[in-house]
C-alpha cells in the first residue's frame, strides 16, 4: 500500500460520504462540508492531526480514530 505526504485536505460542497484517509499518514488538517456519514482516519498516525472541520455534515454518525477517546476530546 502506498502512503502519501499530504498534510492538508479540504474538500467541500460535494456528495462525498466516506473518504478513504488511511494511506494519508501525514495529515495535520481535515476539512469537510459534504454529505459525510462516516469519517475514518484510523491509520496509526492520528497524532499528526491538529484540527478537523466537519460540522456541516448533517448525516455524520461515525468518526473512527486510532484512539477512541481522541475525537471526543479534540
Amino acid at each position: 500500500m502506498k502512503t502519501f505526504a499530504l498534510d492538508t485536505l479540504e474538500y467541500d460542497n460535494d456528495q462525498l460520504t466516506s473518504p478513504d484517509l488511511d494511506t494519508n499518514t501525514a495529515l495535520s488538517y481535515l476539512g469537510f462540508n459534504n454529505q459525510l456519514t462516516c469519517l475514518n482516519f484510523k491509520n496509526g498516525k492520528n497524532y499528526n492531526i491538529s484540527s478537523i472541520r466537519a460540522s456541516q455534515n448533517p448525516n455524520l454518525a461515525c468518526v473512527k480514530a486510532d484512539d477512541a477517546a481522541w475525537p471526543t476530546a479534540n
